[in-house]
């Protein structure tokens, strides 16, 4: 029984490992310039990765999905078809700028105190 068990969990392991693919490539901007930190999703799932400094990414997926998400602080969201078995080449492009920043404190200060040291 033991043995059918093992038997068993080993061909459940391969066929979870079986049913993944590696997916790699570069996301660069218009202009040709890596962008580094970019964030990778698979559509429809958790599993995602940020780029290198070359622009690089590489990310293990189900076999089921079929798109990436790839976004940029300041560029344009894309979702694109995962090419299985060859290198993607990702271009973000366009903009995605921020109107304005406006930062506000609020607090209050009692006293400052001075330390004096003499010998």
């Amino acid at each position: 029984m033991k043995k059918l068990f093992l038997l068993l969990a080993a061909l459940i392991t391969t066929f979870a490992v079986m049913a993944q693919k590696t997916v790699n490539g570069t996301v660069t901007s218009a202009d040709g310039e890596p962008l580094i930190g970019a964030t990778v999703l698979g559509v429809g799932t958790q599993m995602g990765t940020a780029t290198d400094v070359d622009g690089n990414f590489t990310l293990t997926l189900p076999a089921t999905v079929k798109k990436l998400q790839v976004s940029y602080v300041g560029m344009t969201t894309k979702d694109v078809n995962i090419t299985p078995g060859q290198k993607m080449n990702i271009v973000l492009d366009g903009t995605n700028m921020l109107d304005e920043v406006i930062t506000v404190a609020y607090g209050t200060a009692k006293g400052i105190h001075r330390f004096c040291y003499s010998h």
